[in-house]
């Protein structure tokens, strides 16, 4: 997609980092231009929000998370 002759680019980030309290919440801030948004989604959300291949990723994640073990991925596949 192009706007006014420039790519439009998106960025999707995850990043588990535990529970935020409502102070915490209402207190984040984006620090500068080059984010329009966030928002909080859980699993189900992020399959609709995410590309597919950053879905594998975070699925992963949210797995090695769960079973509080590490996951190594390679191009967002499970690496033996």
């Amino acid at each position: 997609m192009s706007v006014d002759g420039f790519r439009s680019i998106t960025t999707q980030l995850a990043w588990p980092r535990g529970t935020l309290t409502t102070a915490q919440v209402a207190g984040l801030r984006l620090a500068d231009s080059e984010l329009e948004a966030w928002e909080f989604c859980d699993r189900q959300e992020a399959g609709v929000r995410f590309k597919p291949r950053m879905l594998m990723r975070v699925a992963a994640a949210l797995d090695a998370l769960e079973a509080g073990q590490v996951r190594y991925l390679h191009d967002g596949d499970p690496a033996d």
